[in-house]
């Protein structure tokens, strides 16, 4: 059996049941990075080892929370929108880096040229 690791928003803990925390995290694992989702609802309740039911009601739970913003039945798969502010920021994406300051020169008795013979041509 293959695991699934999820991460957690801290602060919400003690703001919804725990299992329907357990499914936010399982629904923000399976965000690409445009705050929908689209899942099986069978799956769903295959993964957490509950009926469809209940998953259903778990995520009515995250809607009255104002974590899940709203939730678009189709034949096969429900689409949802998250709140945007609670997902973490995908792995991989960094901003851009800022080139680093050139070094200010140092006030040394010890030359550049010195300095390059020491420690190989710079």
């Amino acid at each position: 059996m293959q695991k699934i690791w999820t991460r957690l928003p801290v602060d919400l803990i003690g703001t919804v049941s725990n299992s329907a925390l357990v499914l936010l995290t399982l629904l923000m694992n399976a965000d690409r990075g445009t705050n929908t989702v689209t899942v099986s609802m069978t799956q769903l309740a295959e993964i957490m080892h509950c009926s469809v039911r209940q998953t259903g009601n778990l995520m009515r739970e995250l809607e009255h929370a104002g974590l899940v913003c709203s939730r678009k039945r189709s034949r096969y798969a429900t689409c949802l929108t998250l709140k945007p502010d609670i997902l973490p920021p995908r792995r991989g994406i960094r901003p851009a880096a800022e080139p680093e300051p050139e070094p200010e020169p140092a006030d040394s008795s010890i030359s550049q040229e010195d300095l390059a013979l020491l420690f190989g041509a710079v």
